[in-house]
């Protein structure tokens, strides 16, 4: 029974991340912030505070304060599937319905990228990449992809902060 509270009371906090996550995204769209700009590594550091406090509160609320290195890790794992899952769908919405134009905005930069990395190459074979990269920019495609992308980093974050969220519960013997 313990193990399934933990699990969902994982993936609840897992969603209240998804919602900060998506707030923090949509305002950078809302501010017209640049997609190669510094200030979106600031998800990142959402993410990483999000999947803290997931970790934390679980921890405490569910695990009475302890937590073996195991379960911490855990913890962070499960939120990170649910926080997968949203930002998915959210990346699909988004590329969609709320910015339609964000994919052409990929491959112009692609495009310039690639003739700035080779400006030599003809026309022709341009034009054949750039169909190859238009195949893999699909909104569905993306947001499979965003999934692996979000489970990879909420693993690795939650490796990170499974190391100072364990706390062991020490038995005294008389």
């Amino acid at each position: 029974m313990e193990k399934k509270s933990i699990f969902s009371s994982s993936l609840t906090a897992g969603v209240l991340v998804s919602v900060a996550l998506i707030i923090f995204k949509l305002a950078l769209f809302l501010l017209d912030v640049d997609d190669e700009s510094y200030i979106q590594f600031g998800y990142y550091i959402v993410f990483a505070l999000g999947l803290a406090w997931a970790v934390y509160s679980v921890r405490n609320n569910k695990l009475d304060g302890f937590a073996t290195y195991g379960k911490a890790f855990m913890i962070g794992l499960y939120a990170s599937i649910s926080i997968a899952v949203i930002m998915a769908v959210y990346t699909y919405v988004y590329m969609k319905y709320i910015n339609p134009a964000f994919v052409d905005n990929l491959l112009a930069n692609a495009e310039d990228k690639m003739i700035e990395a080779n400006p030599d190459m003809s026309d022709a074979d341009l034009n054949k990449a750039l169909e190859i990269t238009k195949i893999f920019m699909q909104p569905g495609l993306m947001s499979v992809f965003s999934i692996f992308g979000s489970l990879f980093t909420g693993a690795l974050f939650s490796l990170i902060v499974a190391i100072f969220a364990k706390r062991e519960q020490v038995s005294i013997e008389v």
